[in-house]
């Protein structure tokens, strides 16, 4: 990681401040050099999220990339979106946007310098978003 106040590293700032006053049942994994995983701390063995914070000089576009396990087909893209307010994907798309993996178990967001900058992760709609997450994991 270049600096402490990179793009992705001040919006990781905001992210985990939102999710650990939501979910002070998280517990934090340190052990990848660009990011972090989130586990909660009655089911410690499953990751319920990873977080990377990408800005090498070799990155085109820093980026903070949010992988959320959910249980499969649990969420649709229609209710990330509303839920969010964050586009869907398009293919070859460095934007800030969602999409689905290919077995519909995880949601990637990722966010970048664009429109989407100042993007609140305390506003109601993306907690409430989050929270959906949380009971599908848990669920699985």
């Amino acid at each position: 990681m270049n600096s402490k106040n990179s793009f992705p590293k001040k919006k990781n700032t905001a992210f985990i401040k939102a999710i650990a006053t939501k979910f002070p049942d998280i517990n934090l994994d340190f052990g990848r050099e660009e990011g972090y995983s989130i586990y909660l701390e009655e089911i410690p063995n499953k990751r319920w999220m990873m977080v990377d914070m990408n800005d090498s000089p070799n990155e085109a576009t820093p980026e903070l990339i949010i992988a959320i396990d959910i249980k499969t087909n649990d969420i649709r893209e229609e209710d990330i979106e509303i839920l969010t307010q964050i586009p869907l994907r398009k293919k070859g798309q460095k934007e800030t946007s969602f999409w689905l993996t290919k077995n519909r178990d995880s949601i990637r967001l990722r966010f970048c310098q664009d429109e989407h900058y100042a993007y609140d992760f305390e506003k109601g709609s993306f907690l409430d978003f989050v929270e959906r997450t949380y009971i599908s994991f848990k669920s699985r």
